[in-house]
């Protein structure tokens, strides 16, 4: 079992900053830092850019040091039982991993916090357990993408909106205005966002509103029309056109098969399966 010793988010030291443990201490240390930061661990130095991610091995010297006006971070202590973080050796230790979107991270540190202060008595070791277990095949994950792709300054906040375009894909989504949300240009937005995720935007906007339509088929007694509106078509004959060019059948057609068990329910692309909305009355329908 994993045990939160302690922690903090966004902790501030005025600059220039520098912790020197000679020892290292007899727990794991996480450190995800917001600052640019020198890290010499076991005598060997290293260059963090911001952010980063260190994980800190027990009894491992270390010296962290940084020479901006402060330094900023979010951290953990922790301690595991034998054997607990064997599970683990794909992660990177004692050296900085660069984060490209540490956004994922920081919640996980915050409900390990709460769970650590006001967590109910009966639950508060496995819920911290359990999260601490979730943190690290995050960080797995990371170490894993950092391995196998180079960094891209434009990756966490194109995750980012796709996922916000494929949980509420009604939305009037285009790529000049999602473009101009980052301010780039539609052409360079589209040849980022197909280099990234591997298919354009239009598709896999098209595959989302395909989805979600297929959820609302299977799920509801709604109309082809009002499904036609809930999933962003301004027509019924643009939403006929895009489903049967995607799934080779008709919208009813597809409800009459799954009804009967005749298809899968999920035949999306994989990883792009999209997240249930709930239909909103009058909401701007859009064309895709």
């Amino acid at each position: 079992m994993f045990h939160l010793i302690t922690g903090g988010v966004d902790t501030y030291h005025p600059g220039p900053y520098t912790l020197s443990r000679p020892n290292g201490l007899a727990r794991y240390v996480l450190l995800l830092t917001g600052s640019c930061t020198t890290f010499t661990i076991n005598g060997r130095l290293y260059q963090a850019p911001a952010p980063s991610l260190m994980l800190i091995t027990p009894l491992t010297p270390y010296v962290n040091h940084s020479t901006e006006h402060g330094y900023r971070d979010d951290w953990i202590h922790f301690t595991c039982d034998d054997g607990d973080m064997q599970s683990y050796r794909s992660i990177t230790t004692n050296q900085p991993v660069r984060l490209t979107n540490p956004a994922m991270l920081r919640p996980v540190v915050q409900q390990l916090l709460w769970e650590h202060s006001y967590g109910l008595a009966d639950c508060r070791d496995t819920n911290m357990d359990l999260l601490l277990r979730v943190l690290l095949n995050t960080i797995a994950a990371v170490c894993a993408d950092t391995a196998s792709e180079p960094y891209h300054p434009w990756r966490a906040r194109l995750q980012r909106l796709r996922i916000d375009m494929r949980s509420q894909p009604w939305q009037a989504y285009s790529a000049a205005s999602l473009a101009a949300k980052l301010g780039i240009s539609a052409s360079y937005f589209q040849h980022l966002y197909t280099e990234l995720f591997g298919v354009s935007f239009q598709a896999d906007l098209i595959d989302a509103r395909v989805a979600y339509a297929k959820e609302l088929l299977a799920g509801t007694d709604m109309t082809m029309a009002q499904i036609a509106h809930a999933a962003g078509y301004a027509t019924e004959v643009h939403f006929y056109r895009q489903f049967r060019k995607l799934t080779q059948l008709t919208p009813a057609d597809w409800r009459t098969a799954t009804v009967s068990g005749a298809e899968p329910f999920h035949t999306g692309r994989p990883g792009t399966g999209s997240a249930a909305g709930k239909p909103v009355a009058g909401k701007p329908a859009a064309e895709a």
